[in-house]
């Protein structure tokens, strides 16, 4: 069986959905129904030679857990792939597919199966991220120790004399003072500047600085994901809807479990395009935060 994507396989395939608090859902298309299991480890052994699609997060929040997965998949002869995990959210709000456990494990087979969505093993995790761990430490101490003072001033240091692109001004600059007093910036590029300096202080490179932004799948508590995820991505996508004169869309339907009409919010194909565009300049700005944090000293 040749899927979309280029992958060719003769295993049966199932879609996966994990949740840290209810387990696994797993979609089964030969039956046409969900069966939940609290672990994937007591879901393995009633696949034994399947293929299990998933997201790229699944059990990566305690870095040991994906270890203890990996090897009951091993033991059941489970081959287990993954994907981005906001693919399932844009091809669900695309869709107009009403968000549940049940739901999402369909959708997961359905993006694994019959889209053309680059699939990866499901591979090990670091159990140890000295660097990360020294991260979050830095980081927590700047936001809740000393109210974001040393990012600041981080910031002020490295950009005050700086040329910054027009593309990123809004994103990085909270106010610009005329008569040369300066500017003040965002918090989240302090933070993202240090999270630079401890990578460059390890001597690490580029690829080392995306992965401790959370450009890579993972799911386990990172700060420096959240300042970059959370606090600068979705703020300029909301930010751009609103420039654009475009309100969160909604329609109404029915809840399948409880018959209760409710309000979904639906993504139209315009506001994904500006979702995908704020998304690449938000990127292509910390780039641009990792290039200039070279002159640290």
């Amino acid at each position: 069986m040749k899927l979309p994507n280029g992958m060719n396989t003769e295993r049966p395939i199932i879609g996966a959905d994990w949740s840290r608090k209810k387990g696994v859902d797993i979609y089964d298309p030969h039956t046409d129904s969900v069966a939940n299991f609290p672990s994937f480890e007591a879901a393995a052994p009633n696949y034994k030679g399947y293929l299990l699609i998933t997201e790229s997060t699944a059990e990566s929040f305690e870095l040991q857990r994906r270890a203890v997965v990996l090897k009951a998949f091993e033991e059941n002869n489970v081959e287990a792939w993954g994907f981005k995990t906001q693919r399932t959210a844009q091809f669900r709000m695309k869709w107009d597919i009403l968000k549940s456990n049940e739901s999402d494990a369909k959708t997961i087979y359905c993006i694994g199966t019959k889209t053309k969505t680059a699939l990866s093993r499901l591979g090990p995790l670091r159990t140890e991220d000295l660097l990360r761990e020294e991260i979050q430490e830095t980081l927590v101490r700047d936001r809740f120790l000393f109210d974001g003072e040393p990012s600041q001033k981080l910031a002020a240091a490295v950009l005050n004399d700086a040329v910054i692109p027009r593309e990123f001004s809004s994103i990085l600059v909270e106010k610009e003072f005329k008569k040369k007093r300066g500017r003040v910036y965002r918090s989240s590029v302090g933070r993202i500047l240090l999270v630079a300096k401890a990578v460059r202080d390890a001597g690490r490179g580029y690829r080392e600085f995306r992965r401790q932004l959370g450009n890579y799948g993972n799911g386990y508590k990172s700060m420096a994901r959240s300042e970059h995820n959370w606090h600068l991505t979705i703020y300029e996508v909301r930010r751009a809807l609103k420039k654009a004169g475009i309100t969160k869309t909604t329609k109404a339907v029915k809840d399948p479990k409880t018959g209760i009409e409710i309000s979904v919010r639906v993504w139209t194909d315009e506001e994904l395009h500006i979702k995908s565009q704020v998304q690449k300049t938000v990127v292509a700005a910390a780039k641009f935060l990792w290039q200039v944090s070279k002159e640290i000293a």
